[in-house]
């Protein structure tokens, strides 16, 4: 059961982020435009020392990069380059704070579809793989495999 611990994930209203310099929501994106650093993000409840699982949506990478990030004591933060769907795994330090995402005075991107959850033992490999569907009956008989199927995993 992993649920989505971003409220107002889809950025579908301005409400839930904590819009720092150079951010803003609209048309369903949060956009951060050059020209000073700053910080969206909101503070979900997370546990110091565990794996958090973060996905979301880039587009629009002009300039520079942006970072999904934990800010706390440390901070820990992935930088994303490029336009996409990009996952990425952070461990929520000592003492975890703000979630979400940074923009440098020089970053020019958008981001939509953010995830975080945290991570199980039960979760599949992070990242995209194919997988064959094989059915099989009550009697464990096995039918032809269905395939493959390509999914990204957050």
């Amino acid at each position: 059961t992993r649920t989505n611990l971003f409220t107002n994930p889809d950025f579908a209203t301005d409400t839930a982020w904590a819009k720092g310099a150079g951010w803003a929501i609209a048309g369903g994106k949060a956009t951060h435009t050059p020209g000073s650093a700053g910080n969206l993000t909101q503070t979900p409840a997370l546990t110091a020392g565990v794996s958090y699982r973060m996905a979301m949506v880039v587009s629009g990478v002009t300039a520079n990069q942006v970072k999904c990030r934990i800010l706390g004591s440390p901070t820990t933060d992935s930088g994303i380059a490029g336009n996409g769907l990009f996952v990425a795994t952070l461990v929520a330090p000592a003492s975890p704070g703000n979630v979400g995402f940074n923009g440098t005075a020089a970053s020019d991107a958008s981001i939509d579809d953010a995830v975080i959850f945290a991570a199980t033992a039960t979760c599949l490999a992070q990242g995209t793989a194919d997988y064959y569907i094989v059915p099989f009956s009550s009697t464990g008989l096995t039918g032809a495999a269905d395939g493959p199927h390509t999914l990204t995993i957050i």
